[in-house]
């Protein structure tokens, strides 16, 4: 049986190569897997919303859908909004037989938001213990270099936090105050990573994510902070075959 294409959609700031330790484990594993680049990180002049970013993922599942292979999509952070957007019109419901479809979205301590929302409206604080999470974690303002080191790579080695920063981009940051127009999880079977130690997108406010649409998601949780994918690759990797349909553990 023909295994559903990994797509891996980097978070603001990222860029593919955060993520080829989880792509190069997926091909050993025969699995075909991609990491996407996206057109509005360092766009100048900076790109005004997240539209072209959600071309490129659809252009990434065509080259896969188009000759009836599956897609699973892998969303870090804020293009857990990008995965959402990207797969309108592509659940398995929406297609014919034979055609590949969106099968899976995974949502790795990333941004699920109801239709209208956006990525700095979800993380506004809505309860006492998230607007104490904020305060003792710390909010990570894109500009602060100096808390890159601490808020998002608080879980990884020295070496690998220093490559890791040396790679960043600019997030133009209109594309993160964009509202969503879809909200693919209330239709596509999604699963959910929390990562414990997360000091960017605080764990109440993960859950809080999570528990949206009465059981639309299937929640994982590991004691990683912001980038699993670095912290913790073998972890991230085998979060990915079992939401694909492989019967292992987490």
């Amino acid at each position: 049986m023909l295994k559903p294409a990994i797509i891996i959609v980097p978070g603001a700031l990222h860029r593919p190569e955060h993520y080829q330790g989880i792509v190069s484990r997926l091909h050993k594993l025969q699995y075909e897997a991609v990491a996407v680049s996206m057109p509005s990180l360092s766009s100048s002049p900076p790109q005004p919303t997240w539209t072209e970013d959600v071309e490129a993922i659809r252009k990434a599942i065509f080259k896969f859908s188009e000759s009836g292979q599956d897609v699973v999509l892998v969303g870090h952070s804020y293009s857990g909004i990008l995965i959402s957007e990207a797969s309108k019109g592509l659940s398995r419901k929406d297609l014919p037989h034979g055609e590949g479809a969106v099968v899976r979205l995974i949502y790795m301590c990333a941004i699920a938001v109801p239709v209208g929302e956006s990525l700095t409206g979800q993380l506004e604080p809505r309860t006492p213990q998230e607007v104490e999470a904020f305060r003792e974690e710390g909010s990570i303002s894109l500009l602060d270099a100096d808390k890159v080191r601490d808020v998002l790579y608080n879980k990884c080695e020295p070496k690998v936090a220093d490559w890791a920063i040396s790679l960043l981009g600019k997030q133009p940051v209109t594309t993160m105050s964009t509202p969503a127009t879809h909200a693919a999880w209330l239709e596509i079977p999604s699963t959910y990573l929390i990562c414990e130690d997360d000091l960017a997108v605080p764990e109440c406010v993960q859950l809080r994510m999570a528990k949206q649409g009465n059981g639309a998601f299937d929640i994982v949780r590991c004691q990683e902070g912001h980038a699993p994918c670095l912290s913790n690759p073998d972890l991230v990797v085998r979060m990915i075959r079992n939401a694909a349909g492989e019967a292992i553990e987490i």
